[in-house]
């Protein structure tokens, strides 16, 4: 393999017209692109596996001029380093268009077909890079590390760094046109994975799931500063439960189609975390979701095979069913929820209260108890007979409210919700009881992050294609042969 194109850097440096934002993509400063290129080798040694090792050589850099963010800017640093990294991955093909064409049309009996070799794959894997990071002064580059700009090596300065690191390479969905000069069979010929008789007779199933749900907000959390909803933030004391009920629609051998309605509690307290602002802070809250969710689904791996039930004279093996799958998803949904918080033994809804004076003079914007959301997750699952599957879920959803738990913005008078609202609004918009001069009107009460959930959902399918799922293998039947 050979490859050339761009790089961009994700560091200290540089970045969008905003706070730095923990290295994503969003914060790509696109001034700093700069070129790179690799050469590889490739094994596919299965199916849907393979492994590539490369080497990577490229340009990367950043500069502070190249952004309008009052601090980055003024700090006015610069780099640029060459890049040499040693990479080795292991690839999941999870699409493929592997054909063998005919080169002629056969008397008007056979359509002349050309090759086809496309996949799409995901990969990942671990690599060493070697850097040398430079900054230009007097018109030449010059070599930072033996500069120590850090106090590096000296006393009570850094530690000393190597040009030397280990990383990681982040999954990343990369859709190729390879070119393979290949004359043996293509492998996606002989796998019997989503024959037309196996997929064909599980086009149409009921689910039913339940287990457990989290809530990543504004409050609970681990015993640190909130950390953008990531999973890492998550809230063990806060697990709630939940379930769900589906249809599901196969309608190709590698995709499918859900809609399913999701119920589940999801809570979030303050009580439940040592870090010290939020501790004092003593805000809680839990609501009833209710979550129609219209999925897609690819399925990555399968293993669908008919088996028999005998051994025919020794002559053939007696082999059982497999019906194992492996899937990602994606979709769009649409929540309701309901935030409540206790008040002396009973539970409160918050949104009549204006707890941060939506709808006051002065106030935050009223909310609806309506947000849109999309789920990301992955399953696994394998046959319990012909008719049943049991499998796990996982799910991340995302939703476009930041008012789940009722916090997003600034403390409210008190004076006021007591005057407009009443009592209790006052005191559910700020029931705290140490530091409290951290948390007076005007103050920071939330952040403006959309809150996020979780699943981890047992799930159990019914196929609901045939009446009887054994009767349908005679129903595909023609004079002896299966249809194709």
């Amino acid at each position: 393999m050979f490859g050339i194109g761009a790089t961009q850097f994700l560091g200290d440096l540089g970045g969008k017209d905003q706070v730095g934002t923990d290295y994503r993509l969003k914060d790509l400063d696109w001034p700093s692109t700069s070129i790179g290129g690799m050469i590889g080798y490739r094994f596919r040694f299965h199916p849907y596996w393979a492994t590539t090792t490369s080497l990577n050589i490229g340009m990367v850099r950043g500069n502070d001029a190249f952004t309008n963010e009052i601090v980055r800017e003024s700090r006015n640093l610069h780099f640029r380093s060459m890049i040499f990294e040693l990479q080795q991955r292991i690839e999941i093909i999870v699409l493929a268009n592997e054909k063998f064409g005919n080169r002629f049309s056969l008397g008007g009996h056979r359509k002349k077909i050309g090759n086809h070799n496309e996949q799409v794959y995901l990969f990942t894997g671990a690599g060493v890079s070697y850097f040398n990071p430079k900054a230009q002064l007097n018109g030449e580059w010059v070599a930072l590390r033996p500069l120590s700009t850090e106090g590096q090596g000296l006393d009570g300065g850094a530690s000393e760094v190597l040009g030397v690191t280990y990383n990681n390479v982040r999954m990343k969905t990369l859709t190729c046109l390879l070119l393979l000069l290949a004359s043996s069979s293509t492998f996606a010929q002989h796998t019997n994975f989503n024959t037309q008789r196996n997929w064909s007779l599980n086009k149409k199933e009921v689910m039913f799931g339940i287990g457990a749900t989290q809530f990543l907000g504004d409050l609970g959390g681990k015993d640190q500063v909130g950390t953008d909803y990531r999973l890492k933030d998550l809230d063990w004391p806060s697990t709630s439960i939940g379930g769900m009920i589906g249809y599901r629609f196969r309608f190709h051998p590698y995709w499918a189609t859900t809609t399913s309605l999701n119920i589940g509690m999801v809570r979030g307290n303050d009580a439940f975390t040592n870090e010290i602002v939020r501790e004092s802070r003593n805000l809680h809250f839990r609501s009833m979701i209710f979550e129609l969710q219209q999925r897609i689904e690819i399925i990555v791996l399968a293993n669908e095979k008919f088996g028999n039930r005998f051994s025919l004279g020794g002559h053939r093996k007696k082999i059982g069913n497999h019906n194992e799958q492996v899937y990602l998803f994606t979709g769009a949904g649409v929540s309701y929820f309901n935030p409540k918080a206790q008040l002396n033994g009973e539970w409160v809804a918050l949104r009549p209260l204006s707890t941060e004076g939506q709808g006051l003079d002065g106030g935050a914007s009223e909310v609806l108890g309506v947000t849109a959301t999309i789920p990301f997750g992955i399953g696994a699952r394998m046959g319990l007979g012909r008719m049943w599957r049991i499998g796990i879920e996982a799910t991340y959803v995302k939703t476009f409210s930041d008012y789940i738990d009722d916090v997003s913005t600034t403390y409210y008078d008190p004076a006021i919700l007591a005057s407009e609202i009443g009592p209790d609004a006052a005191f559910l918009s700020n029931p705290a009881t140490q530091n409290v001069n951290w948390f007076a009107a005007g103050q920071q009460r939330g952040d403006k992050e959309n809150d996020a959930y979780f699943y981890l959902n047992l799930t159990i399918a019914r196929n609901v294609t045939y009446k009887d799922y054994a009767k349908s293998r005679s129903m595909n039947k023609w004079k002896g042969r299966y249809k194709f």
